[in-house]
């Protein structure tokens, strides 16, 4: 993922590759209401000082998909954080495709990964 985004993660210093969490095809069913997604997710802090309370992943890019926001408070160096991000993805959409994108920020500044989820509608 992160090969697909190089000129968009020059605009985030702190920012340093992309993930992709997930691509989901989805068969459209019109006005079919919404599926639950559900993403386990492991976060380490590998650098030197601890994440503060404040941290959290937000939305910088693309619909929600149920997820704005989430706090993660503080992670000590070396340590990880396990998180379980719940989505919900339309069954119909007028696109025939979306990207959202969060990042692990504080106090507005973004860093670590590019978490991105992908969803095709068929």
């Amino acid at each position: 993922a992160t090969a697909d985004l190089n000129l968009s993660l020059d605009s985030f210093p702190g920012v340093d590759f992309a993930f992709r969490l997930a691509r989901l095809a989805v068969a459209r069913v019109p006005d079919g209401g919404e599926a639950p997604v559900t993403v386990d997710l492991y976060v380490g802090n590998d650098g030197a000082t601890a994440w503060p309370d404040s941290t959290s992943l937000r939305l910088i890019s693309g619909p929600d998909l149920g997820l704005n926001a989430l706090p993660l408070g503080a992670v000590a160096a070396g340590n990880h954080v396990e998180l379980t991000l719940h989505f919900r993805i339309p069954l119909d959409s007028d696109e025939p495709s979306v990207r959202s994108a969060w990042v692990l920020e504080v106090a507005g500044d973004p860093f670590g990964p590019l978490l991105l989820l992908e969803v095709d509608w068929m």
